[in-house]
């Protein structure tokens, strides 16, 4: 019984010193958001549907709240400080993700089967699409763009692989708000370089005075970003 321990012990130690996993988080942190342009447009309705296996979970929850905070960063709130006679921005969002529990488990069980030894990936990704409808103060619709963004988990791990993944496990709940911060962050960026783009034919439409240039209405109707 003691040489077991003898033996045990020191293997235990060395299979946590040098196993490991690298992770990435996408998208790339915005690093300097664009300064909004004080008052082009009032906020509206901010809705979101959730689609993939993840919308069926009980408890999930979406990139919504997380794009309302990004929205309210002092380099974009302006933005949304417009007046009666502003065009008001409804935001509709659409999230899409597979759940990770049946994968994970998945691979969990084949680090098990592999004693570990063989490196092992693993891939999770959130696809949402935003739609910004601009309508004017009577109701009527004047622009439509779509923007879009991905957020996502990448782990590599290295053997012994079960004490990586278990590694990973309890860092996931805080890689999974850092994406979801991410992501908002970025779309809340590209809301405004978008809006600020065409704000002489978005400020002529609401009212803020100024003519729209040749042609910029017919344009903000399929206005589209990747």
């Amino acid at each position: 019984m003691k040489t077991a321990k003898f033996i045990l012990i020191p293997f235990c130690v060395f299979a946590v010193a040098f196993s490991g996993c690298s992770i990435k988080l996408g998208p790339d942190p915005v690093t300097s958001f664009e300064r909004a342009e004080a008052g082009l447009v009032r906020m509206g309705e901010v809705t979101e549907t959730m689609t993939g296996t993840w919308a069926q979970l009980p408890g999930r929850y979406g990139f919504k709240s997380a794009l309302l905070d990004a929205l309210k960063k002092p380099e974009v709130a302006p933005l949304f400080e417009g007046g009666a006679s502003n065009l008001i921005m409804d935001i509709s969002l659409t999230s899409d993700h597979e759940d990770d529990g049946a994968r994970l488990t998945g691979l969990g069980a084949l680090s098990l089967i592999t004693i570990g030894i063989i490196p092992l990936s693993y891939h999770s990704e959130w696809n949402v699409s935003c739609k910004l409808t601009l309508k004017n103060s009577e109701g009527n619709q004047v622009a439509v763009y779509n923007l879009n963004e991905k957020g996502t988990y990448d782990i590599q791990t290295y053997p012994i692989t079960i004490f990586a993944f278990w590694g990973a496990w309890a860092s996931g709940e805080s890689d999974g708000k850092e994406i979801f911060k991410r992501v908002a962050a970025n779309l809340a960026d590209k809301i405004v370089r978008t809006l600020q783009k065409d704000s002489r034919a978005l400020a002529s439409q609401g009212g803020m005075g100024g003519a729209a240039p040749a042609g910029s209405f017919s344009s903000l109707q399929k206005n589209t970003i990747i």
